[in-house]
């Protein structure tokens, strides 16, 4: 499995107190699976943009499961799909 929600994850879920292990990992698992469709998918994302984009995902999937949502398909494809309704471009201020 890939632990690329790891970094970002472990300190986001404890402070949104999502800590029981299953749902932990069902976490980690929805955002592996989501961040494997983007890969999957050819997507040729900037460094910035891959950044700007597994947060995304893990905000998301994060705050779903802390609403309640502890099921892995759910939490992924919601995450996909509010990925694909977003603007990923940074903004420039003046």
């Amino acid at each position: 499995m890939d632990t690329a929600l790891q970094d970002f994850e472990v300190p986001a879920v404890r402070a949104w107190h999502v800590t029981a292990p299953d749902a932990v990992s069902t976490l980690m698992a929805a955002f592996d699976g989501a961040w494997q469709s983007i890969i999957a998918s050819g997507a040729k994302l900037s460094g910035q943009q891959s950044e700007l984009t597994r947060e995304l995902l893990a905000k998301y999937i994060i705050e779903h499961a802390r609403q309640g949502e502890l099921d892995e398909c759910r939490l992924r494809d919601g995450a996909l799909l509010h990925l694909a309704q977003s603007n990923l471009r940074p903004s420039h201020r003046k």
